[in-house]
């Protein structure tokens, strides 16, 4: 992959523009096609080590585009975060899955396993909390630690988790007994979780098609299933 980058980084312009992004310089490049301003971004992108390069687009179909052509250049370390659709987002499906297409970048992000993240100018102005108080909502336990029943189920209906009779899809949680079975929405597998009291006696992966528990796990996180509402004073901090 690395190859890919040195036609573009033996030309005299490029190292003048890595010059001036190096010195966080505002820099304008013209006169290149899409996919040969992708390639530079890509170019530029990798040389920012330990950094998330933020490319901005004009709308969300650009984003997408742009997006794609990132994860050919790094391939399962580019996000995109899609802006919510102000008349389809609180659609039952179209809504959530914009929903959970941003909990799952934002959880890459928490993570650092993203390179480059693609966002619009759209998806930029709506208003969200802040990363260390989503952070807050996030639910992190592992074998043998203690976890309490009943604030457990509260704070997964704050975190926007559904509770239900028997999961089906992501987002939701049920419970029976001493026994908790949670869909975490930037995860593709649902959890089983056993209680002995309130210590975590098992952990295991639940395939919610059967609702048989599978492979054992040490340890699980839960993130939240939806945007965290909070005050003006907050989100102004």
């Amino acid at each position: 992959m690395k190859g890919l980058y040195e036609p573009v980084r033996r030309l005299p312009s490029y190292q003048r523009i890595k010059a001036r992004v190096s010195r966080r310089e505002p820099v304008l490049v013209s006169g290149a096609g899409d996919s040969v301003q992708n390639h530079l971004s890509a170019a530029l992108s990798d040389e920012q080590k330990d950094r998330v390069t933020v490319i901005l687009t004009p709308n969300d179909v650009k984003a997408q585009s742009v997006y794609e052509d990132m994860c050919f250049y790094f391939p399962g370390k580019a996000g995109f975060f899609p802006a919510k659709d102000p008349l389809f987002y609180s659609a039952d499906t179209h809504g959530s899955m914009i929903e959970e297409d941003r909990a799952r970048v934002l959880k890459a992000l928490a993570e650092r396993e993203l390179k480059v993240l693609v966002i619009s100018v759209e998806a930029l102005y709506d208003r969200m909390a802040p990363m260390d108080v989503w952070m807050d909502f996030t639910i992190y336990r592992r074998l043998g630690g203690r976890m309490d029943l009943e604030s457990t189920i509260a704070q997964l209906i704050r975190m926007g988790y559904e509770r239900v009779s028997q999961i089906e899809h992501t987002g939701q949680f049920a419970v029976r007994g001493g026994i908790i079975d949670v869909f975490p929405v930037t995860q593709d597998s649902a959890l089983r979780i056993e209680l002995w009291d309130d210590e975590i006696d098992s952990i295991r992966v639940l395939d919610i098609e059967t609702q048989r528990s599978l492979h054992r796990l040490e340890d699980f996180t839960i993130y939240p299933a939806g945007e965290i509402v909070l005050s003006d004073e907050v989100l102004e901090r």
